[in-house]
């Protein structure tokens, strides 16, 4: 309808002219465009923004029209984009993709994240305050199936304040500078296994507690026992079927806290390297 409005109109204003007197006949005249008009007012792009892990992919879609759309990306290291819409996330970043229909633009925003870690790695460890059952090794040796799961966390003055209050007769060192205690009360269940284990050895808290990024192990200086009326981790030994509520106070040099610690939950036959899973024990 509407390039037949504008065929009649040019049609017209030639008719105009024509019967304009000589001399006369080449007054400004503005241009007339006889080709038909490209409707946007309903054309839209599917997504305006959307977030993508690294790997993954999703498509984009022009709605509204029929017409060629192309599609472009600001940053291809970022993000790419096929002819059809297809946009695939390359690297951690932000991109626009760009859908161009006639003189027109529609844009999405993409922003790439990288891939969250497994849980219970390093990077991601566990809530330590779950119930968490697993088969624990020593080295390449499994030791049997447990259930483990931590009851209780302090650290810092709350640790030294519980710690002090029954000092063991004098027994249990005051922290110095640089100094502080970590507490920790741990129940654990033996569900299978062949002969009995220490629970140090399910919980190695004298060489698998960690600071709060995982990144410094935590070296104990000293010891403090009998602390409160539950068995010192030290002296438990769990036999297959047992379960046990046990405790152990660390005085370590002070780092950032909460602290993390990590279990052998594996041996990597192939590279010879034990297998851990971490856990945090941030409430």
């Amino acid at each position: 309808m509407k390039t037949s409005r504008y065929i009649f109109r040019t049609a017209l204003l030639s008719l105009m002219l024509s019967l304009l007197p000589p001399g006369i006949s080449h007054l400004p005249v503005q241009t007339i465009r006889t080709e038909a008009a490209v409707q946007t007012d309903n054309v839209t792009i599917s997504q305006k923004k959307v977030t993508l892990i690294k790997g993954k992919s999703t498509t984009l879609k022009i709605k509204g029209t029929k017409q060629k759309v192309k599609w472009t990306s600001s940053k291809k290291s970022v993000a790419t984009v096929s002819s059809k819409g297809k946009v695939t996330a390359k690297k951690k970043g932000t991109a626009v993709i760009t859908a161009k229909v006639g003189n027109q633009k529609y844009t999405c925003k993409v922003t790439v994240q990288n891939p969250e870690p497994p849980a219970g790695s390093r990077q991601n460890p566990l809530y330590a305050y779950c119930k968490y059952t697993s088969r624990i090794y020593r080295q390449n040796q499994s030791l049997g199936r447990f259930m483990i799961q931590l009851l209780d966390y302090k650290d810092g003055k709350t640790a030294k304040d519980y710690i002090l209050k029954n000092n063991n007769l004098g027994l249990n060192p005051v922290p110095q500078i640089g100094q502080r205690y970590v507490y920790v009360k741990f129940k654990i269940t033996y569900l299978s296994g062949s002969s009995q284990v220490k629970a140090s050895d399910v919980v190695n808290y004298s060489t698998f507690f960690y600071n709060a990024d995982t990144k410094k192990k935590l070296r104990p200086v000293s010891w403090a026992f009998n602390c409160d009326d539950v068995t010192d981790m030290t002296n438990v030994l769990l036999t297959p079927g047992e379960s046990f509520i046990c405790s152990k106070a660390m005085l370590v040099r002070s780092d950032t806290f909460p602290a993390t610690y990590c279990l052998q939950t594996g041996y990597d036959k192939v590279k010879q390297k034990p297998v851990y899973t971490w856990f945090t024990t941030k409430k």
